[in-house]
């Protein structure tokens, strides 16, 4: 008799189900892995080229002046790739203008400091500034240079929130 009690059946069902290497990659889940691991680093790769093309471009003129066509032609990509990254150059500007100044604060080694100690906490801010300042120079020059107290202000509030949440609610804080 080739009949199967449904016990049996069920059992066979599950067996196809979960296969015996279950949590072993399989060959097609590494090379989906090393195929994604590629896609990141060219993705890199672009955003570094992006960056630094447009780095070099503020270098020589304000940002009202660059055009995604000369940082596409720097940078050596097409213009749907500059816009697959980024909104329009003013998104590029923002990203590293935040990228630059969380560098800064990321990179305090006290940051406990900020009431226990704020003279060395601003020491350690200036020092962190100094080693950014080629950068900030950069990027804070012509129109945007007010952005810059406006970035290092909201990082070092989002800091003062971390470590003391219940500043947050409290208005007469007045952080």
């Amino acid at each position: 008799d080739g009949s199967l009690s449904p016990y049996q059946t069920r059992r066979r069902i599950g067996q196809r189900r979960f296969p015996t290497n279950v949590g072993y990659p399989t060959l097609l889940q590494k090379s989906r892995q090393k195929e994604a691991e590629t896609l990141d680093l060219r993705v890199k790769k672009t955003e570094g080229s992006i960056q630094q093309a447009f780095l070099d471009l503020r270098r020589q003129k304000p940002l009202e002046k660059i055009t995604v066509k000369e940082l596409c032609q720097r940078a050596e990509i097409h213009k749907s790739t500059f816009y697959s990254h980024y909104e329009d150059l003013y998104a590029l500007s923002d990203a590293l203008e935040t990228q630059v100044v969380e560098q800064v604060i990321f990179g305090l080694r006290h940051p406990e400091y900020v009431f226990e100690r704020p003279a060395q906490f601003t020491r350690e801010l200036f020092q962190g500034y100094r080693a950014q300042d080629e950068r900030i120079q950069i990027l804070f020059s012509g129109s945007r240079a007010g952005r810059m107290v406006e970035k290092v202000e909201e990082s070092v509030k989002q800091l003062v929130f971390r470590q003391h949440p219940e500043y947050a609610r409290n208005p007469d804080m007045h952080i």
